[in-house]
């Protein structure tokens, strides 16, 4: 062979196993990359209420490869431990960013920009990391927003304006886009770059709207964003199919600012499944649990007795502000100042039960509205904050080491995770229907729950609750039992049926009522409210449809229906209507009754007889005993009608009103024919009197149910008045002579 040829030849083979090699060594050099991106787990830790929680993360550069429009369970998992490893943690200041840079080395990112992390949280700050990595010719950019132990910067969720974004989370939007375009100035990235935001509770908020503006911006390749517990952001949403907001429905921060106001969020919202909204989450909500227990060590607490506490609250909130103007310019300055003077040591209660302090409204009706929050928030801050009554609330209702957070246990992150890691099918996890119907039963009653035939569960009129037969208050629907009543809270995404078995010896008067509840509005709609009266073995049948837009009795044996509709919507009258309980005919009432009936016979022929001495001395001729008897048959009958108004009418506070109002009335017009002079100072005196006694009636009546003590309290009160303006009368009459 020629040896030139030879030469080539050689040549061309060398080259030929050299690309060989070169290919080989390639090959398996994507084979390790694919090895090191696909199917990695990576930890990610975050601290919160004195607990640090690590968990595993699945993590594959192929995450940022798929259109960002499609939703991603092992992308928001991992979105919502950035997320949450994004938190500070104040205890130790020198270190509040290390979670973060950890979370995201492990991912293999670099390039960290955290100095917001070095200063010291305000009113108008916002903290935040950002870091790149390189997949292919593509840059991702991380950009996590700090959402937890942000101190004074809380204060943003509550400062909303009257524009068409919510002002405090716009402005801290603003500061962390002109941060990211700082930093891709600074670093020099260009060519495909693709950003990835996310955060938690505020800083889901932020996220939202900062992910909203860079995909109009168009400055990124794509934009995949990952917000929960978010609040709303604008009234304007528009269509963004790359934003992902996740929420739990029974979450309070995600309601504000309020619905009722116009504000929504950007993207897409995927709401986590309830008890309260959802017949078939039993199996996702038990895993959830067990996840739960195995985090922190203690019961996922899930109670819808809470959360009826906090949408009340909001929608007195509701009632004071209409719109986010008023809002704006009388509330929100007084909840911003006391929040800047308090250093962000103050609970969110007791800050706003002192801004509604400093508030006031001429509007009459407003007022009373305003006075009943007042109440109401004192309430929850004796309970929550205080903890003077939790000890006597149900060990499975609340947590001993979380006080004011058993409020905000739907809010915590870690319900967030374990409802997330719950089950990795998303269609098990989230729901579109928000609504779910509040039963409030006042009754001497078994009753129970049917669906589709078969009961699910079944309330002893002890309170007992039995499935299958064994006791298991923790089952679904919930059921929250007291003496008075019984709380039943049921999806609307099936159908009914509640049956009531009368179980009291004596004929009794049954009642009861719904409220429908949205995710989308804090304001309920009212049903009707039922009363009837049943026999010992009596039922009723309370059927509620779908979507719960009727509910009503039927199939039974009862007698004598009434219902009251159309009532005047308020808080304050939904929680009258829940706390006026029913007066059962049993022996011990009809023995309270019967003393009330004894009580107001004595006062009133004491009237009399007075009468009777006045008149003589006034030398009238009337025949004393004729004007005792008619006295006592008047009072007779007035006692008697009211007792009848406690029993057979619908439980309305205005029902109750009426006859002891009357009766105090009749008194005080006796009294003012019996004992009238020419002196109109003394007939002023004594219809002064009546309106005082009328008043005492009506506020004693107002609250709560019927006690014997309040009776005779009442009846004392009057007493005292009478006994006073006889005195004065007297003494006015020496002193003329």
């Amino acid at each position: 062979m020629n040896k030139p040829i030879d030469k080539f030849l050689k040549t061309i083979v060398c080259l030929l196993i050299a690309f060989c090699l070169l290919a080989a060594g390639s090959i398996s050099m994507v084979s390790a990359q694919e090895e090191s991106t696909a199917g990695m787990s990576v930890e990610g830790t975050f601290t919160m209420f004195g607990r640090v929680c690590t968990l595993e993360y699945d993590y594959d550069d192929n995450l940022f490869l798929a259109p960002p429009d499609q939703y991603d369970h092992d992308l928001a998992r991992l979105s919502l431990g950035l997320a949450l490893a994004a938190g500070r943690h104040m205890e130790h200041p020198d270190t509040q960013d290390d979670y973060l840079i950890e979370f995201l080395q492990n991912l293999g990112f670099s390039q960290f920009e955290t100095d917001t992390y070095r200063t010291n949280p305000t009113i108008d700050s916002i903290a935040y990391g950002l870091a790149v990595k390189k997949i292919g010719d593509a840059t991702i950019l991380a950009c996590a927003v700090c959402g937890g132990d942000y101190g004074l910067e809380w204060a943003s969720n509550l400062t909303v304006g009257d524009s068409i974004r919510s002002a405090g989370f716009e402005d801290a939007s603003q500061k962390v886009q002109a941060a990211v375009k700082e930093y891709l100035e600074k670093n020099s990235i260009t060519g495909r770059v693709k950003l990835w935001t996310t955060g938690y509770s505020r800083a889901g908020a932020v996220s939202n709207i900062t992910a909203a503006d860079f995909t109009d911006a168009g400055i990124f390749e794509d934009v995949y964003a990952y917000t929960f517990a978010t609040p709303r952001t604008t009234r304007t949403p528009g269509s963004y199919p790359n934003i992902f907001n996740i929420m739990q429905k029974e979450d309070v921060v995600p309601k504000v600012p309020l619905a009722d106001w116009g504000y929504k969020r950007y993207g897409t919202d995927l709401f986590l499944v309830s008890p309260e909204t959802d017949s078939d989450c039993e199996d996702v909500i038990n895993t959830a649990k067990q996840l739960y227990q195995d985090m922190i060590g203690s019961e996922m607490v899930i109670n819808s007795e809470i959360n009826y506490q906090l949408r009340t609250m909001i929608d007195y909130l509701l009632t004071l502000m209409p719109d986010s103007g008023t809002y704006a310019e009388y509330l929100q300055p007084l909840i911003v100042d006391i929040i800047a003077k308090s250093d962000g040591t103050k609970d969110a209660l007791q800050v706003l039960l002192e801004a509604l302090q400093q508030y006031s409204t001429d509007d009459p009706v407003i007022g009373e509205e305003l006075k009943a929050m007042r109440d109401y928030l004192g309430t929850l801050i004796q309970t929550y904050v205080f903890r003077q009554t939790l000890k006597k609330l149900p060990p499975d209702r609340w947590d001993s080491s979380f006080g004011v957070f058993n409020l905000f246990n739907a809010h915590f992150p870690f319900e967030y995770l374990a409802m997330m890691y719950a089950s990795d099918d998303p269609e098990e996890l989230f729901s579109d229907n928000t609504e779910f119907m509040r039963l409030v039963i006042y009754a001497d009653a078994d009753i129970s729950i049917s669906r589709d035939g078969k009961v699910i569960k079944e309330i002893l009129s002890d309170g007992t609750e039995l499935v299958d037969g064994k006791v298991d208050p923790y089952s679904f629907p919930d059921a929250d039992c007291s003496p008075e009543k019984v709380v039943i809270t049921l999806p609307t995404d099936q159908s009914y049926i509640v049956t009531v078995t009368s179980k009291a010896g004596l004929p009794q008067t049954i009642s009861y009522t719904g409220l429908l509840f949205s995710g989308h509005t804090v304001r309920a709609q009212a049903g009707d409210l039922y009363s009837y009266l049943m026999n010992y073995g009596d039922t009723a049948s309370i059927m509620t449809s779908v979507n719960g837009k009727t509910i009503e009795p039927s199939g039974s044996n009862y007698t004598n229906v009434s219902a009251v509709t159309d009532f005047l919507y308020s808080p304050t009258t939904a929680m009258r209507l829940e706390n006026n309980s029913v007066v059962h005919l049993t022996i011990s009432g009809l023995v309270n009754r019967l003393l009330l009936v004894i009580v107001i016979l004595l006062l009133q022929m004491i009237v009399s007889i007075v009468l009777a001495i006045i008149r003589k001395k006034r030398g009238r001729k009337r025949n004393a005993v004729v004007a005792l008897v008619w006295h006592s048959i008047t009072a007779a009958f007035f006692a008697v009608l009211e007792v009848a108004m406690w029993f057979f009418v619908p439980i309305l506070t205005i029902a109750k009103m009426i006859p002891g109002t009357l009766v105090f009335i009749v008194f005080c017009v006796y009294a003012i024919k019996g004992c009238r002079t020419e002196s109109r100072r003394w007939k002023a005196c004594w219809i002064l009197i009546a309106a005082m006694a009328a008043y005492v009636i009506l506020e004693s009546l107002l609250i709560g149910e019927f006690r014997l003590w309040k009776a005779i309290l009442l009846l004392a009160i009057y007493a005292g008045f009478m006994a006073a303006a006889f005195l004065i009368l007297w003494k006015g009459k020496k002193h003329e002579r």
